[in-house]
């Protein structure tokens, strides 16, 4: 996940009625793209909301944790994320925050939580961890899911010279689809942003 961290996104988050635009192949990001602002809403809304129900999650078992004097195995990266929540719960919101945000929430989907011991098996158990990880995984596949439907919807209203102006959208559909694994999914999303030529940020 460490290479989605250090691209920052450079996008408006004005959502506003806006007109198809063709992409363009110079330096200039089209904002006016229908597609590109619904997609940039729509991780927006997932990041914030997930990124919520996660965060008070992760808040109340480490309280209980606390409250227990119990040994905490968890990822450092789970507990980065309750910052990362409040930065983008600000009027204010830094969007590199927002990325690292969502970053947190695919790598909980993806974690691996067997356990390997009986110590960590009934903290795994006593916290449904899997459970958990299972719910924020469906929140991610609906995002994902989200995104086709707009796209499909989004080609049905283009004309075929509008369609072939904007190949490199069905390109990116086309790899977008073309992979089921959570992680491969959430790089071609980094892929359709960079389409729109978003300024990287080095680490």
């Amino acid at each position: 996940m460490k290479n989605y961290y250090i691209i920052c996104l450079g996008l408006i988050l004005a959502i506003q009625h806006c007109v198809t635009s063709p992409i363009l192949d110079d330096e200039q990001i089209d904002e006016h793209n229908k597609l590109y602002i619904e997609v940039l809403k729509d991780l927006r809304e997932f990041a914030l909301k997930t990124g919520d129900e996660l965060r008070e999650y992760v808040t109340r078992v480490q309280e209980e944790i606390e409250q227990n004097n119990e040994k905490y195995f968890a990822n450092k990266r789970q507990e980065k994320l309750v910052k990362n929540y409040e930065k983008n719960s600000e009027s204010n919101s830094d969007m590199l925050a927002l990325y690292e945000l969502s970053g947190d929430i695919i790598d909980f989907a993806t974690d691996d939580f067997a356990a390997k011991d009986e110590e960590a098996k009934k903290f795994v158990e006593k916290y449904k961890l899997v459970e958990f990880s299972e719910k924020i995984r469906e929140a991610v596949t609906k995002f994902y899911d989200h995104i086709s439907e707009e796209f499909e919807t989004y080609a049905h209203e283009l004309d075929e010279t509008q369609k072939h102006e904007q190949q490199k959208l069905f390109d990116w559909h086309k790899d977008f689809t073309g992979t089921n694994e959570i992680i491969g999914k959430f790089n071609e999303i980094v892929s359709f942003f960079e389409l729109f030529k978003p300024t990287l940020v080095k680490e």
